[in-house]
């Protein structure tokens, strides 16, 4: 099966073998993808209400993984014990939503847990938690898709606690990187910040949010490629 460039990227980043959690999974197509390509033997498929799980179970059904794959109504990694999560894969909803998710995983910060986030907004909340709640960021990837640009995250917890400078949580790791949609990621980011830094100079507005976004400014001006 083809699941799309955005979920096939996400595969790419699960670690081969492991014990798979797919949160707010919808039609299952990443669970599916992951176990048609040998990547994993086993996932667990879950989502917040029955009218997404009958989609994810059409998807089972169709490809004949319902041994390999379970699906379960749960909010979030709520009805998720830990023994049956190895790496935790969120894709497809905004970054506001998915720090709710984690933050309210009480086993969450667990040795070697492997998180793969494709937040849709909002990416420096998801860092900011990461960064502040142990976990390490190992790598992020851009990729387009239909003409939009999406952002992979691999984090892996250490039980590290980390700053959360303002610019590299909203830059993470791309001005580490050369390649020209990773570049234009970042170059849009930074287009954003100028032109709500200009808005607010403009209404004479000297506040928290314009000491951040000068932040992040001088972040980028400092560490871009």
């Amino acid at each position: 099966m083809n699941p799309g460039k955005r979920l096939t990227a996400a595969a790419e980043t699960v670690r081969p073998g492991k014990r798979v959690v797919d949160v707010g999974t919808d039609h299952a197509y990443l669970p599916a993808y992951l176990i048609l390509d040998g990547k994993t033997p086993h996932c667990l498929a879950v989502d917040i209400g029955a009218g997404p799980l009958e989609n994810a179970r059409k998807t089972v059904e169709k490809y004949a993984l319902s041994d390999r794959i379970v699906l379960r109504i749960s909010d979030g990694l709520h009805a998720v014990a830990p023994e049956e999560a190895e790496d935790i894969t969120i894709c497809g909803m905004g970054g506001t939503l998915m720090t709710k998710i984690l933050s309210e995983c009480k086993w969450l910060k667990k040795q070697d847990l492997h998180l793969v986030l494709q937040p849709q907004s909002h990416v420096w909340e998801v860092r900011t938690f990461l960064l502040l709640n142990g976990f390490c960021i190992d790598n992020e990837t851009v990729l387009e898709d239909a003409g939009k640009l999406y952002i992979t995250i691999s984090a892996f917890y250490d039980g590290q606690e980390r700053e959360a400078d303002n610019g590299f949580c909203y830059f993470g790791t791309l001005l580490q990187k050369n390649d020209t949609l990773t570049c234009a990621y970042a170059e849009n980011l930074y287009r954003q910040l100028c032109i709500r830094l200009q808005a607010l100079q403009n209404a004479n507005v000297c506040n928290d949010e314009s000491a951040w976004l000068q932040n992040c400014l001088a972040f980028y001006e400092k560490n871009k490629n």
